[in-house]
């Protein structure tokens, strides 16, 4: 029963998680100002690509993945940085599956016409044209089972809301180039401007998600920040990493609800009671009915990259 449970638990999780993604999808209005900063697309690509590079070869089942970089200066748009990151990673991953065996992948900025441009390249499959006039539609598909047909349509709506467009560039059998394109900000810096470098404080995190590219993506992002992350499946392997020392070997937990061997309210209330200055975050696709007030965050699926980086930052002002 209690596994029934948990299934059930984990099918209204996507759900929401599903239904979030649509969201952005249909969202595609302008921003009028909310929440808008200064972005470098060129830094932002560099950033994307450290994260996801550790898991290149496993995307690409195994081959070799070599990066052709071509970044401009000056690439600056205005947005939610958030938002953009999600959709290169998005259009990454793309370009990474579609490569068997591996291939080349590349990142392109430019800057012309009062417009800022960021192309993702692949040699993998390509897309026929049937293929190609689909593919920022919403639960649209070559996956199979292994898809969820939302990871372009949340880009299109991402570069929709951001005043841009997206367009798709295929040839099957020699690769696909998706293309986003920006309007240039007006008050970008100058192009030898040095920009000030925000360290944070490299934190001990503690990662429970048993969903494989959830957890692989939260723990890409967090140590292309620094952090040292243990990444675990289950309350199980929690309990075993936490263990019993008088201090926490960890500075934050943060972790799923619906877990395979039980919940994730059991592994909060056990980490709590030991230990009260432990950071600790949910992570989790639906509106959680628990007690919330033994965590210090919670963060709704698809997770922001922003804001769970300012989370696990924020330990180190809980100190």
């Amino acid at each position: 029963m209690r596994d029934y449970a948990v299934r059930i638990a984990k099918a209204a999780e996507t759900g929401a998680a599903t239904a979030a993604r649509v969201g952005r999808f249909i969202r595609q209005e302008p921003m009028r100002g909310e929440r808008e900063e200064a972005i470098d697309l060129s830094a932002v690509c560099d950033e994307v690509v450290a994260m996801t590079r550790p898991l290149w070869a496993e995307r690409a089942r195994g081959g070799l993945v070599q990066l052709e970089r071509e970044l401009a200066p000056g690439a600056m748009i205005r947005g939610i940085a958030g938002e953009i990151r999600e959709a290169l990673l998005n259009l990454i991953q793309n370009a990474l599956d579609a490569m068997h065996g591996g291939g080349t992948l590349g990142i392109v900025t430019r800057v012309a016409d009062a417009e800022v441009t960021v192309e993702v390249r692949d040699t993998g499959t390509g897309m026929s044209d049937e293929v190609r006039e689909r593919a920022f539609e919403p639960f649209f598909t070559t996956k199979g089972q292994g898809g969820t047909g939302l990871g372009l349509a949340e880009v299109y709506g991402i570069a929709k809301r951001h005043r841009g467009r997206a367009e798709i560039d295929s040839t099957p059998g020699r690769g696909t180039t998706l293309r986003l394109v920006f309007p240039l900000a007006a008050d970008r810096p100058p192009r030898d401007a040095a920009e000030p470098i925000n360290r944070r404080a490299p934190r001990r995190v503690l990662l429970v998600e048993d969903h494989a590219d959830s957890r692989e993506f939260m723990q890409a992002l967090l140590e292309s920040d620094g952090h040292t992350v243990h990444a675990v499946t289950c309350v199980a392997e929690a309990m075993d990493r936490l263990g019993h020392a008088a201090e926490t070997p960890y500075d934050v937990l943060v972790t799923d609800i619906g877990l395979p061997d039980g919940s994730g309210w059991d592994l909060i209330a056990h980490a709590r009671g030991r230990w009260a200055d432990l950071r600790i975050g949910v992570v989790t696709g639906w509106e959680p009915r628990g007690a919330t007030a033994a965590t210090d965050f919670l963060l709704r699926k698809p997770v922001r990259t922003s804001d769970l980086l300012a989370q696990v930052a924020a330990a180190t002002l809980a100190r």
